[in-house]
């Protein structure tokens, strides 16, 4: 007769129920989100936001934004920051959800136009225009309630603390700033937990020439606190001109992956080519991946794709493809297969 092993044999089975039960008895406590294993607490299920870059969304190697996540994006001005921003709200209306601007630096109203090419629905967006930085703050945390999913903020450089608008403040500079967000800030992050929202600040640049003996290092406004709370740091460099014939039509820009906490701790980093008053063009993005993986053939000058001449040159290619989304639907999938999953 076979004999039951009991937990003193099998110490592992008693463990498991001890922690179900501490599960179970912290879920009738605190509710039922507020506590799980760290293998339930993983990706699976999150949802993800496009960032409107099929390179970038594969460096970060999620597919994009995670939903319940606060972003960073950060570098010079003329980098592209607000266009990344734009497509983000342009992806979150394809999902069906609701964007807001928080536009602090009052220049969103000027590029309109821009916007509508990107694929933003203006009539849908939220723009908020506050006068101090604890209102926006109260403005997000009301609105993660009301259904929002996604808040811009831009920038960190002109989120002034409400004490610092009163005539005579303007010595609390930095340090009021770094406490605004430092106070703030974990509130916010607490209240998105478990939500369908995502939080991204636009940041700048600056030159700290007090840290380093050997010469200025580049730091963000906004503190440790900042840092600490997002999950994703990117930073862009500009890296060159993008030119077709003779007229230049757009700027690459170097997207830095500088933290992850999703993804692997080795830094990466893509091209963006971002055009003239168009934004990224997956169009473009796709084409050199898809020769090294020999979807697309190249011969010379000369693209191919079944058999089928494309163009006679980059720049063609890109032209075909945006006239023929069928085809650039076809390519995109078996490009970034992983990534028509996350779709």
């Amino acid at each position: 007769m076979l004999k039951k092993k009991s937990s003193e044999e099998n110490p592992e089975i008693d463990i498991q129920q001890q922690i179900q039960k501490i599960i179970e008895n912290t879920k009738k406590e605190f509710g039922e989100k507020s506590v799980s294993t760290l293998e339930e607490s993983g990706l699976g299920g999150r949802k993800i936001l496009s960032t409107g870059s099929l390179l970038l969304d594969k460096i970060i190697e999620a597919g994009g934004y995670i939903y319940g996540t606060i972003i960073e994006i950060f570098g010079q001005p003329g980098v592209g920051k607000s266009t990344l921003a734009l497509h983000a709200i342009s992806e979150c209306q394809k999902q069906g959800k609701i964007a807001a601007y928080i536009d602090l630096e009052n220049k969103l109203g000027k590029n309109n136009e821009y916007a509508a090419n990107i694929g933003v629905n203006a009539k849908e967006l939220i723009k908020f225009n506050s006068l101090g930085g604890e209102e926006v703050f109260r403005f997000i945390n009301k609105n993660i309630e009301e259904g929002v999913s996604l808040f811009v903020v831009d920038s960190v450089a002109a989120l002034i603390p409400e004490a610092n608008l009163k005539e005579g403040a303007e010595s609390q500079g930095v340090a009021s700033k770094a406490r605004l967000i430092s106070e703030r800030l974990p509130i916010t992050n607490l209240k998105m937990r478990d939500k369908d929202v995502i939080l991204i600040f636009i940041n700048q640049i600056r030159e700290d020439f007090s840290s380093s003996f050997f010469g200025p290092k580049l730091t963000t406004p906004g503190g440790w606190s900042l840092e600490h709370h997002v999950s994703l740091r990117i930073m862009l460099r500009p890296r060159e001109r993008i030119q077709k014939d003779t007229e230049y039509i757009g700027i690459k820009t170097q997207a830095n992956i500088i933290k992850n906490s999703f993804g692997s701790l080795k830094k990466k980093a893509a091209d963006l080519e971002i055009i003239f008053g168009q934004g990224i063009q997956k169009e473009r993005e796709i084409i050199d991946l898809a020769v090294e993986k020999d979807i697309i053939q190249k011969s010379g000058n000369w693209y191919s794709y079944k058999e089928k001449k494309i163009g006679n040159g980059r720049e063609s290619v890109i032209d075909y493809l945006i006239k023929n989304p069928l085809v650039f639907s076809e390519i995109e999938q078996m490009t970034f297969p992983s990534l028509s999953d996350n779709a």
